[in-house]
């Protein structure tokens, strides 16, 4: 009986480039959901009262993707928000955020502070 497949350098090296290009696709799906919840979280959490001057600006100093399908993603967000009055305390801002998934657009769906 004679051998129909053999693995030779050329085998291998296609599979080491496919498990390059799937690395690569799933780092940059990790990036994009992460600058998407950033965004997010910013402009969920900064908002201003003009009448009064009062007010929060968050800034976003990290981000971390929990789970991620093909249907909803849950990021983990950590930054500070600051107060924008007269005391301008600062806190720490820990949450995770849940989007889901409506074609090809990620609309955030849930909260969670943690």
């Amino acid at each position: 009986m004679e051998k129909l497949f053999s693995i030779n350098k050329w085998f291998v090296f296609f599979c080491g480039f496919f498990v390059m290009v799937w690395l690569a696709l799933q780092t940059v799906t990790n990036q994009r959901m992460v600058e998407i919840a950033k965004l997010d979280a910013q402009n969920v959490f900064s908002w201003q009262w003009q009448d009064m001057g009062w007010g929060e600006a968050a800034d976003i100093t990290d981000a971390k993707v929990l789970k991620l399908t093909k249907t909803d993603a849950k990021v983990r967000i950590v930054g500070r928000q600051r107060a924008i009055a007269p005391d301008g305390q600062t806190e720490e801002l820990v949450a995770t955020l849940t989007f889901y998934r409506e074609g090809k657009n990620w609309i955030l769906g849930r909260v969670e502070f943690n």
